[in-house]
């Protein structure tokens, strides 16, 4: 973690993950990060979402091997009915 006062470093965040990229939450309480697997590796690539405060991982879930960036949006109210989440192609 960066203290905002020194700017120094300390605590690391997770150090055994390899983060590609983080992003924060517009309140800055959740970290998102995607985490890359070793070089030489066939590990899955992951998102995690991590407590900000703590650097504590709530949640991860692997993801396709072709993402490499993320991208964070606020999203206005949705119309109920038939939503269907699409992939695009």
């Amino acid at each position: 973690m960066v203290d905002p006062s020194t700017g120094r470093l300390h605590d690391p965040i997770a150090p055994d993950l390899h983060f590609g990229e983080m992003r924060t939450n517009s309140s800055g309480s959740v970290l998102y990060g995607v985490v890359h697997a070793h070089v030489n590796s066939t590990g899955a690539v992951q998102l995690v979402a991590m407590n900000a405060p703590d650097g504590k991982i709530l949640k991860s879930r692997n993801i396709d091997g072709g993402v490499f960036n993320i991208s964070l949006a606020t999203l206005g109210p949705v119309r109920g009915g038939d939503l269907k989440a699409i992939s695009p192609e």
